[in-house]
């Protein structure tokens, strides 16, 4: 028998009116919607993401009452993987979006996250990731996140790294408008603070040593950048073993004012539009990878980018001008469901699972019930 994928969204923002708009054209089902914002407490999910109709589902403050109502109680004798999915598009720290995480898994309930943390934890939210992980094998959930870096900063380059009889060093350059995203990103860029508040707050706390970074992350008490998660991944994937990675937060600044739609103010020109977060990695094999990840609030005329290039035998470039990043990260959201479905239980990030691919019809979007 085959289903309609019945999906609960978590976190009803910026990303959710592309998620749920998505996954309503490919056929899923959404059954339930989250949100911790009073004002959107009550209100029908397509009318609160400006979709111009309603769904017939209400955003409740409740997680533990809505997975209730749209999966049912938590069954202990679960022996397979289950028609339960959630899209969570909430924050971009994997302890911070760890217990809806946890409440998703002890359900046997299939995550995918947009936390960016959470495309590869296991070298900065250990702790949190194995207990998310122990939880999911426990109940046939597999949990995983990712979206713009599952395919941009992973598989694309993965794929042209089999391109090469040897690799020396890659490095990547991607930028994108922390305005596209939130209020929990912007601040983690340190967007609006002025030049000695983000060496206090941003810079300085991540001047570490790699057996620094890896307590300090895994305690909370260091926040890993974007290119950290990402640096990790492609070691794991490429067979490279890390000896050594540090992260720099080297803020961004614009010669005007501009405002953010976000933080709903006036950056003063001088003041950090934002951030460079760049991991620099080397391994027992000889290859360096290095990674900057260019957040920033934009001024006119910006645009984002993704580029990347493989020094070695031969060289390899790939350009991707003015990519539609918070529309792509959606999309692989989307088209990742189905992968959960068929991938082992348990914390499996993306490297393990195949390319994320085009699905070109309802029908081919629907799973085993």
């Amino acid at each position: 028998m085959k289903a309609r994928l019945k999906i609960v969204q978590i976190g009803c923002g910026n990303m959710a009116k592309m998620t749920v708009a998505y996954a309503l054209e490919k056929g899923a089902e959404i059954v339930g919607a989250v949100d911790s914002r009073p004002e959107l407490i009550g209100q029908d999910l397509g009318q609160a993401l400006g979709l111009g109709r309603s769904l017939g589902v209400k955003i409740s403050g409740d997680l533990a009452g809505t997975l209730d109502q749209a999966y049912g109680k938590p069954q202990a004798e679960t022996t397979r993987k289950q028609n339960k999915f959630a899209i969570v598009t909430t924050t971009s720290l994997l302890n911070q979006v760890g217990d809806i995480l946890c409440e998703c898994a002890r359900r046997g309930i299939n995550a995918y996250t947009t936390c960016e943390e959470a495309h590869f934890p296991w070298l900065s939210a250990r702790t949190m990731a194995k207990t998310i992980d122990e939880l999911a094998k426990a109940n046939h959930a597999t949990i995983t996140g990712g979206g713009y870096q599952d395919v941009f900063w992973a598989h694309e380059i993965v794929t042209l790294a089999g391109a090469c009889h040897r690799i020396d060093r890659i490095h990547g350059e991607s930028r994108y408008n922390v305005d596209h995203y939130g209020i929990a990103l912007a601040e983690i860029h340190g967007a609006g603070l002025t030049r000695a508040e983000f060496e206090t707050k941003i810079a300085a706390p991540s001047r570490r040593t790699f057996e620094e970074f890896l307590q300090g992350m895994d305690e909370g008490s260091i926040e890993p950048g974007y290119s950290w998660t990402v640096n990790a991944w492609l070691a794991e994937k490429l067979g490279l073993t890390i000896l050594d990675q540090i992260q720099e937060c080297i803020p961004t600044f614009a010669t005007t004012d501009l405002y953010s739609d976000t933080l709903k103010r006036t950056i003063k020109a001088g003041d950090a539009t934002g951030m460079i977060g760049r991991a620099v990695t080397r391994t027992r094999q000889g290859v360096e990878i290095v990674f900057d990840a260019i957040g920033s609030v934009y001024a006119p005329g910006d645009q984002d980018f993704n580029n990347w290039k493989i020094y070695g035998v031969p060289d390899c470039k790939v350009v991707n001008q003015a990519p539609a990043t918070p529309e792509h990260t959606c999309a692989t959201v989307v088209n990742r469901l189905p992968d959960l479905y068929a991938a082992p239980a348990g914390y499996i990030t993306t490297d393990k699972l195949p390319p994320a691919r085009y699905i070109a019809t309802p029908e081919q979007y629907w799973i085993g019930s």
